[in-house]
């Protein structure tokens, strides 16, 4: 029987580190799906990488590794854009009858060792009609899926990091890029992606499918410094989910707080660990590249020292307002709720974070009060006859209704789904939460988390016990709500 041909492509421009980290991964895939039978050839094109410095560094380890037969080059001198790159990509695959799959990857993307291999193996049974198995789906793209039959469901787009594609696909629908240049001479990889995706792919009657049950092992890296939008803080936890736990997707060997700090030590101000990370992994994977190592110590500022970190500030006295005209504290506010979040205060000194704490590291659904039935203010009222007091407004949780809430719905014999609101909000343990975002010490933590607050001292005690360092001051807003065994044993 004839090996499955897959030619996997790179596209890449600059960025040394995020695109190292990924390369080493992609090996590791290719090298498991080569032990399966697979033939895979790994195909790059460089949009004209700057000459500087860290990309003469880049280079020379693509030539290297084109010069060792490990991946076919084209290494371009003027840059042409990703649209025109993609198009030389399928232009290729079109080219070659031998080529079964078509296996597309940014260059911030890492995989997991068995990622190439499932994928080929699911694409037959999973992609009945032709079209695209997604490798990589955003977090956004999670409440868009609908199911089709066991482990896989249907999506009406798709981010284009990374995915895989027959070439009848592509054969059926004639190269998507080449067309949209056609159609629009400047169109974007969005533009072109967006073409395909809503155009050419449902009009030859194939689909995007999504593994939902055991998805592959595969993050994306560049979302909180993209390449057409810069730098967004706020897309930073749109990582891959497990669609059914919503918990977020571990690649082997890539502890996931650890990456996200990395990514984020920038950010920051720490401009040291990102290499450093991707230096230790390249030699845990057998040294794969040859990457500088820094001539001379460079200082490291250290993680962050806050005046609070205010967990929960959707309360009548946000520690944000009490500091806001102080020239000297800095602290960080995190709530779920962005109806509260926007009101408070923001500077370089006080920042907000829209998330919730929770048992693990992923999504989950807030569910709060509706704004508009809560009597924000005595003698106010709201827009209902039977109003909720302020404090149910602020009485949030994750996945169920808080007990106060559910109490005044069933004293004002109403039901709870006319009452509350759900929406998904990122979720953090309060140790990723000080790790990824590069706290070293708070001096006053306070936590109104409602029914959360034992489980972030429960947390906090790990912290502490970790790394020795401690608050000076812990706040309960309210316990009010907790378990007094649970809180006893703790």
């Amino acid at each position: 029987v004839p090996a499955i041909k897959v030619l996997l492509s790179i596209a890449t421009k600059d960025r040394l580190w995020l695109s190292s980290v990924s390369l080493i991964t992609v090996f590791k895939s290719v090298e498991q799906a080569r032990k399966s039978g697979c033939d895979v050839e790994v195909h790059v094109v460089d949009d004209a990488t700057e000459q500087n410095g860290l990309g003469k560094v880049k280079l020379a380890n693509l030539r290297r590794l084109a010069g060792q037969g490990n991946i076919t080059l084209d290494e371009l001198s003027e840059p042409i854009g990703t649209t025109r790159v993609l198009s030389r990509f399928v232009d290729r695959v079109l080219s070659r009858e031998d080529v079964d799959f078509w296996f597309h990857s940014d260059d911030d993307v890492i995989f997991g060792p068995d990622v190439l291999k499932r994928t080929v193996q699911d694409y037959p049974k999973a992609v009945s009609r032709g079209g695209v198995l997604a490798v990589f789906v955003n977090r956004w793209m999670d409440e868009s899926l609908k199911p089709t039959q066991g482990s896989f469901a249907e999506a009406p787009f798709l981010g284009g990091a990374s995915y895989v594609v027959s070439r009848a696909s592509l054969v059926a629908t004639g190269n998507p890029w080449k067309q949209a240049l056609q159609h629009n001479v400047s169109s974007t990889a969005h533009d072109a992606h967006v073409f395909w995706f809503r155009g050419l792919l449902p009009q030859a009657g194939q689909q995007i499918i999504v593994r939902t049950k055991k998805p592959y092992a595969c993050q994306h890296l560049g979302n909180v410094h993209t390449l057409l939008y810069g730098e967004q803080l706020s897309w930073e936890p749109m990582f891959a989910l497990d669609h059914r736990t919503q918990r977020y997707i571990q690649v082997p060997g890539f502890e996931l707080s650890e990456l996200r700090s990395a990514l984020l030590a920038s950010y920051y101000g720490r401009h040291n660990i990102l290499p450093a990370f991707v230096r230790r992994h390249n030699v845990a994977h057998g040294s794969i590249l040859e990457l500088p190592t820094p001539e001379k110590d460079v200082a490291d500022p250290g993680g962050r020292n806050l005046t609070f970190l205010d967990i929960g500030p959707g309360t009548a006295q946000p520690l944000a307002w009490r500091y806001e005209h102080s020239n000297v504290v800095t602290g960080l506010s995190v709530e779920a709720n962005d109806f509260f979040l926007q009101r408070l205060p923001t500077s370089p000194r006080l920042q907000g974070l829209a998330a919730a704490i929770c048992p693990y590291d992923g999504y989950g659904q807030l569910v709060t009060v509706r704004p508009d039935l809560v009597e924000w203010e005595p003698g106010r009222g709201c827009r209902q006859a039977a109003c909720a007091p302020a404090e149910l407004g602020h009485a949030a949780s994750i996945r169920e209704a808080h007990p106060a809430v559910r109490q005044f719905v069933q004293q004002e014999r109403a039901e709870l789904r006319t009452v509350t609101l759900e929406f998904a909000v990122p979720c953090f343990t309060l140790t990723s939460l000080l790790r990824i975002h590069h706290i070293a010490h708070v001096e006053w933590l306070r936590l109104d988390t409602h029914t959360m607050d034992l489980e972030a001292l429960r947390q906090l005690l790990e912290w502490g016990t970790h790394t020795g360092s401690w608050p000076a001051k812990v706040t309960l807003a309210s316990t009010r709500w907790h378990d007094a065994a649970a809180a006893g044993a703790l």
